[in-house]
């Protein structure tokens, strides 16, 4: 008979844990839980530690309004260039945070620098409105008066008779303004 004071009790009476989730599933699950636990976390600190998104624009011809395609825009700092689109558009991917200094250029036209400070977990825009100064001339007055060719064929016309007349201006310009000179 056994002693109910004794330290050896019967294994029936012992009292009956319920067995650990980790313990019933298969070694492979197992491997596989814990890899997605620490890829899903490992990706939430990387976003987390190195936030990062884009630059986006257009590029236009200012005087004409028009979308330029194949404009150039270019990252100082990262040393990286995009063309624009058939719609004047361009965009720079995977922009860590900062302060960039973005130049847009075209062939015909003068290139413009842009500084823009990108915070990140946004998208950072920056327009291009290119103009040339071909374009903007300032002011200036024409002046001339009715001397030279224009007079000699206005005597020819008005003439009885045939004439032939040679303006001075024809000949170029003279060191003493001296028709002798000529001969």
């Amino acid at each position: 008979m056994l002693n109910p004071f004794s330290k050896h009790t019967c294994p029936q009476l012992q009292p009956q844990t319920k067995p650990q989730l980790m313990e019933i599933l298969p070694s492979a699950l197992r491997r596989a839980i814990v890899l997605s636990l620490i890829a899903v976390f490992g990706v939430f600190v990387h976003a987390q530690a190195a936030p990062s998104t884009s630059i986006n624009g257009v590029v236009s011809n200012q005087d004409t309004g028009k979308y330029l395609e194949g404009a150039s825009v270019f990252i100082v700092e990262l040393n990286r260039s995009v063309l624009t689109d058939e719609t004047g558009r361009f965009r720079f991917s995977d922009i860590p945070p900062g302060n960039y200094t973005l130049i847009g250029s075209y062939t015909g036209l003068d290139s413009q620098r842009k500084t823009i400070q990108h915070t990140g977990h946004q998208v950072a825009t920056s327009n291009f409105d290119l103009v040339s100064q071909v374009y903007t001339l300032e002011k200036f007055t024409v002046v001339s008066d009715r001397e030279g060719n224009a007079a000699a064929i206005t005597r020819q016309r008005n003439a009885d008779s045939v004439k032939h007349v040679v303006s001075m201006d024809a000949f170029g310009n003279l060191a003493n303004d001296n028709t002798g000179e000529l001969l």
